[in-house]
């Protein structure tokens, strides 16, 4: 499953905008309001932390895909 998932990052040129090894500590929208999350003009605020670290990172995206598999059956590549 590694192999097919760097082979896919690598042949659309993900790797370099994936961040692995960490954990996101929090995700919200604008100011975290049910309004903000109406308004496409919000960002959404990302704050991380590297596994094992104490220090945490912010990072502002237009766009937030989860992408967990919590409501999927896992499917592996043939």
């Amino acid at each position: 499953t590694h192999d097919y998932l760097q082979r896919y990052a690598d042949q659309f040129n993900l790797s370099s905008k994936v961040k692995l090894g960490y954990e996101v500590l929090s995700a919200f929208k604008g100011d975290g309001s049910v309004e903000a999350l109406k308004r496409e003009s919000e960002t959404w605020k990302l704050t991380v932390r590297r596994v094992g670290a104490e220090e945490t990172e912010t990072f502002e995206f237009d766009y937030l895909v989860v992408a967990s598999g919590l409501f999927s059956h896992p499917r592996f590549p043939e």
